[in-house]
């Protein structure tokens, strides 16, 4: 049985839903149905239980892999069979369809793994990201959905973004024949994915074209991206001060956070310190 392919998001008509506020309180099945309900395909992901991945072994990608035969190929529309696969695992995490499948282009950054000094590398290139919807993953990373323009194609990437020619650590790209992981489900870490109500954007058009090497406008200071405005730089110097004051433990989440007070990232902070395309 397969499910009802939506029809790819365009340029200038993206998606206007926004994560609901329960849609942390509910049932694993019942979120793979409301993103079912509004195009976004769906595929059943192996889920956690007691810090490991619910399928037994030692795996390399625990509470991330697909459990149906042909994993994202699967994913659908039809509530019916999204039904079936949970009755028979209730516990499996959610996972949705990037690319044309759904409409969505999903930028997965890991904030301790270089994402930082990558995002930072990228506004000192004038090359932002803009605010658009996105999930924190519970391993202190987030995902980034924008809207895919409507007939073009666009290939996962690891390390990588569409118009950079630089490497990106710690920045990844889940489009055609990607997915991602999607909120409420349980990271190995035991925390919850969870959604930053925001609404969806397009693709930013610079992403869009040929791999070009950065070559930044303005140099840097420590901490803050000289290519900030002067009156966001004393505000993000005075928050990142906030930061430091933390005790040890909390740093982390003190710096994960900072992203949900800048909407855009026109600055960034440094951090002292996959089989399956998703995260």
């Amino acid at each position: 049985m397969t499910g009802r392919r939506p029809a790819p998001v365009g340029r200038t008509s993206v998606p206007s839903w926004q994560p609901p506020r329960s849609i942390a309180s509910r049932s694993l099945l019942d979120a793979a149905l409301a993103y079912a309900a509004i195009g976004w395909a769906v595929l059943p992901v192996v889920g956690v239980s007691a810090g490991r991945c619910g399928c037994g072994k030692s795996c390399g990608s625990p509470g991330k892999h697909p459990i149906s035969r042909h994993g994202v190929h699967d994913a659908s529309t039809d509530a019916v069979l999204i039904r079936e696969w949970w009755r028979r695992s209730p516990k499996a995490n959610v996972g949705i369809a990037t690319g044309a499948a759904s409409g969505l282009v999903v930028v997965d950054l890991d904030l301790p793994r270089g994402g930082r000094e990558s995002l930072r590398a990228l506004v000192a290139a004038e090359r932002e990201l803009p605010r658009t919807l996105r999930s924190y993953t519970g391993g202190r990373g987030l995902h980034l959905f924008y809207g895919q323009p409507s007939g073009m194609r666009v290939p996962n990437a690891v390390g990588r973004l569409g118009g950079i020619g630089d490497p990106l650590p710690g920045i990844d790209l889940r489009g055609d024949g990607g997915y991602v992981v999607a909120p409420p489900s349980l990271h190995v870490s035991g925390i919850r994915y969870r959604w930053d109500r925001r609404r969806i954007v397009p693709l930013p058009p610079w992403a869009l074209t040929p791999a070009r090497a950065m070559r930044p406008q303005v140099a840097e200071r420590r901490g803050v991206s000289a290519a900030a405005s002067p009156y966001g730089s004393t505000a993000l110097t005075a928050q990142l001060e906030g930061v430091r004051g933390l005790t040890p433990g909390r740093r982390n989440d003190g710096l994960t956070e900072l992203p949900s007070h800048w909407g855009g990232w026109s600055a960034v902070v440094s951090c002292p310190r996959r089989s399956c395309m998703s995260h």
